[in-house]
């Protein structure tokens, strides 16, 4: 089994906070509004799939 996972970065801006971007494992827009949600933020003004990235999946407990 491959030790690497494909992730989807997204950036999200808006003109009170700025940009931030959001990481999912799933190139899924709906997921990522959630996260961003979550972590308090109310406005959008733009989203943008940025691109794929990998990294080294996370050890299993």
């Amino acid at each position: 089994m491959s030790n690497i996972a494909k992730k989807y970065i997204w950036s999200f801006f808006n003109s009170a906070a700025g940009r931030t971007a959001i990481v999912t494992d799933e190139k899924d827009v709906a997921k990522a509004v959630e996260i961003y949600k979550e972590l308090g933020y109310k406005n959008i003004d733009t989203i943008e799939f940025v691109c794929e990235a990998y990294a080294e999946k996370e050890a299993e407990e």
